[in-house]
């Protein structure tokens, strides 16, 4: 069940493939993450879910010549596209492979740096990937991820609060990530030390419309929260959808105002680092 979970994430990351990054959102956010990470000239980078490796190559510029970066993604569609981009003078050679980071295989201390750009929800296990992304690390080494706050995204957020009550148990879709604190003690469990959360609150208004059309698109998921083949929807029966739906739209109606749908869009840039040697 959890493979065809990520099936359905690569196919959702490979159909945005082509369109991916040239918002005014996801590209300044991955440079930022970067700039958090304070990477230094010829450390060893890893990307996790690189996509279309927008933090990849602006690693790649931070390290250097001297320096390499390995970005890895399960969706093919999204690697085919970093894959043509050209690094700017200078930089490490990015390398990109199709892989799942959550069975992967890797020396302890190969990475001086481990990056996840508004990826990590995605992930099936987060506690245990970030023990893995410990021992990866070299001593000193640094972790550096996005995470949002739980109220982000409203109309994921209404959707999963209305779920509980049609009898679809699903947990926030930032349950693990959705507070400064629980990231610091998320990765603090890890094993990781001296975590630093920087917020950038980019929220805005959605037009009523506009939020309540998302409905079909959420619906089918993918959902890290029970992650499963299709959807946790797919149990109710037409009457009960339809139902959901309106209460949906109901909810939605309920929140605007006159300029629509207040849509929280809080970022933690969250890094820290493995222990160095004492």
């Amino acid at each position: 069940m959890a493979e065809s979970y990520k099936q359905q994430v690569a196919q959702l990351y490979s159909r945005r493939s082509e369109s991916y990054g040239i918002d005014d959102w996801h590209r300044p956010m991955a440079r930022k993450l970067v700039d958090c990470a304070g990477l230094q000239p010829g450390w060893r980078v890893l990307d996790v879910a690189t996509g279309t490796g927008l933090a990849a190559f602006a690693a790649a510029e931070r390290v250097g010549a001297g320096g390499s970066v390995l970005g890895v993604d399960i969706s093919e569609g999204m690697l085919a596209v970093a894959r043509r981009q050209i690094p700017q003078p200078g930089s490490a050679p990015c390398q990109f492979e199709l892989m799942d980071i959550e069975i992967a295989v890797f020396a302890d201390a190969a990475f001086d740096a481990v990056l996840c750009s508004s990826a990590i929800v995605w992930l099936a296990d987060i506690p245990a990937a970030l023990r893995r992304w410990h021992r990866w690390l070299a001593p000193g080494g640094v972790l550096a991820f996005h995470a949002f706050s739980e109220r982000s995204f409203v109309t994921g957020w209404v959707l999963q609060q209305l779920a509980v009550r049609h009898g679809v148990p699903l947990k926030g879709f930032h349950a693990l990530t959705g507070s400064p604190e629980r990231c610091i003690a998320l990765v603090e469990a890890a094993g990781f030390e001296d975590a630093v959360v920087t917020i950038e609150d980019r929220s805005s208004y959605l037009s009523l419309a506009e939020a309540q059309n998302q409905y079909g698109r959420i619906l089918t998921g993918p959902f890290p929260q029970a992650p499963v083949a299709g959807s946790p929807f797919d149990s109710l029966n037409p009457a009960e959808r339809a139902a959901l739906q309106a209460d949906y739209e109901a909810e939605l109606t309920a929140l605007a105002g006159d300029r629509g749908v207040w849509n929280e869009n809080v970022t933690y840039y969250v890094v820290c680092r493995r222990p160095p040697v004492s």
